[in-house]
């Protein structure tokens, strides 16, 4: 990792949300705007310059620890798109046990269905962050259906991209447009028909990285249903969508769905919500007299007991409850 440097003046420096040399005060206020995270193994002194704002549903950050130091991220994870841009030093971190490393003239991406589990950077590794909602990504991605460019755009993101040459560069130069209105007082980005079309060149622009050409034709071609069927099954606890099992098995969204459709003659949530439901029922089934509908629900990813009991009901001609009473009547037989 690099050693100290100087990071030059903050950017976002009007959007201060923290300035700390105290641990706990700075995952407190990091959390407050990305997610819930352990400060580790910490060298030389902290001191956590964090600025955010929100330019309609997308938050630029700038955020510099100063110290060398280790990030553990801890669950729930918030899914959400993030690009992390060093201007100074550089980070490393591990995303589905790959480790991936950035430096000034690259950036780190990481987006929903993949696990980030720890990130370390240097010392003075000064960042611009851009978080991106996967509603966002998915409602531009609705746009493009039709086009001639819906499938390339649909593929999965680059762990590292290259932001001094291509897509890259163009797409770095419109983040730091808009930073640069923002720093001198956001004369364009206070007006609304401008950050809703910030907001579209940013995640367009994400977009057309997406489908520069780094999906291999074959796995493109070929896509696999066994792999999109297994992150399905690993990650029925978690908020899934098609563009996040789309992006773990590297299949645009339109190949996605027409292989659910062909092979199992459902689309992609539908069978979600059918195997949400098959586990549900498993686990009420052989329940115990501390088993509650709520938490087995909860467990599955579900959150809308309303809807899920119609659902049930009409896929197993019983209510959750009456699965849950029927256990009890087994074990007192028993």
């Amino acid at each position: 990792m690099n050693t100290h440097v100087d990071p030059g003046p903050p950017l976002l420096a009007a959007y201060q949300r923290a300035r700390t040399g105290h641990v706990q005060e700075a995952e407190q206020s990091v959390a407050r705007t990305l997610s819930l995270h352990r400060v580790v193994d910490v060298s030389g002194d902290l001191d956590l310059t964090h600025n955010a704002v929100r330019v309609g549903g997308l938050t630029l950050l700038y955020i510099n620890y100063g110290a060398e130091l280790t990030i553990h991220l801890q669950s729930p994870y918030e899914p959400y798109y993030l690009v992390q841009i060093p201007l100074q030093g550089s980070m490393r971190i591990l995303r589905d046990g790959e480790r991936l490393e950035a430096k000034v003239g690259t950036a780190v991406i990481t987006e929903p269905g993949h696990v980030t589990s720890r990130l370390q950077y240097s010392a003075n590794c000064a960042r611009l962050l851009v978080k991106i909602p996967p509603a966002l990504v998915e409602q531009r991605l609705h746009e493009f259906a039709g086009t001639g460019r819906a499938d390339e755009l649909g593929r999965a993101l680059p762990g590292v991209l290259d932001v001094t040459d291509g897509a890259g560069r163009t797409w770095m130069e419109l983040v730091r447009t808009g930073v640069a209105d923002l720093d001198a007082g956001a004369f364009m980005l206070s007006l609304p028909s401008a950050i809703g079309y910030f907001e579209n060149l940013i995640v367009d622009g994400l977009l057309v990285v997406r489908g520069d050409g780094h999906a291999p034709a074959d796995v493109e071609a070929v896509p696999s249903m066994r792999g999109a069927l297994e992150f399905i099954d690993a990650h029925l606890d978690s908020p899934i969508g098609v563009l996040d099992i789309a992006s773990a098995t590297h299949m645009s969204i339109r190949a996605l769905q027409i292989r659910f459709q062909r092979e199992l003659g459902v689309s992609p949530i539908a069978y979600v919500r059918n195997r949400r439901l098959e586990a549900v029922y498993r686990d009420l089934y052989v329940g115990s007299a501390d088993t509650s509908v709520y938490a087995v629900a909860a467990r599955h990813g579900i959150t809308h007991l309303g809807r899920m009991a119609a659902a049930y009901r009409e896929k197993f001609g019983e209510s959750p409850s009456d699965t849950l009473r029927a256990a009890a009547g087994r074990r007192g037989n028993g």
